[in-house]
């Protein structure tokens, strides 16, 4: 295995954690289905070597303000959310789900997402509630840089030293 497959290794797991981790911090963790469905895959093409991170679909609508200013977004899933909190003790004093589903629904459609209040210290504890993926690159791109310089440095010794070898026969 070369080294770089190796270090291509250890970056994905680590975004994947710093990923999970940012994520939580923003307070985005209700049922904690898109943190755990974060992985990334190794991929390879005749000229490249890279990861891809993939995650639950809506991990998108937190990653930027999205589009649902103006808009009326789906009732279903906000319904599923609340309930997912109320499982926790959020909302444990709501009795129309529904109604509260669509109060929720009218703001997004008012403000878009997030909402104004949702940058509260209870929720967000860093005081961030979009950007997780470019954060999160941000905060590890001279990392990333360094170990794939490393590896690559690695692997090109080795393959100068395969070629000295077959070349001494």
């Amino acid at each position: 295995m070369s080294k770089l497959s190796t270090i291509l290794d250890e970056i994905g797991a680590k975004l994947v954690q710093d990923l999970g981790e940012e994520l939580a911090q923003q307070g985005h963790k209700a049922s904690g289905s898109l943190i755990e469905s974060l992985r990334y895959e190794k991929v390879s093409t005749w000229d490249s070597k890279g990861i891809h991170v993939k995650g639950n679909d809506y991990g998108h609508y937190l990653e930027k303000r999205n589009q649902w200013r103006n808009k009326m977004p789906p009732i279903e899933p906000l319904i599923d959310w609340i309930n997912i909190l109320k499982s926790k003790g959020r909302f444990s004093t709501v009795k129309n789900v529904r109604s509260l589903a669509f109060a929720i629904a009218k703001t997004l459609k008012k403000e878009g997402m997030p909402t104004i209040n949702s940058y509260d210290p209870t929720i967000t504890k860093n005081g961030r509630r979009i950007g997780f993926i470019k954060h999160t690159i941000e905060k590890n791109s001279k990392h990333i840089k360094n170990k794939l310089h490393f590896a690559i440095k690695e692997d090109i010794k080795l393959m100068i030293q395969n070629v000295a070898r077959k070349g001494m026969r």
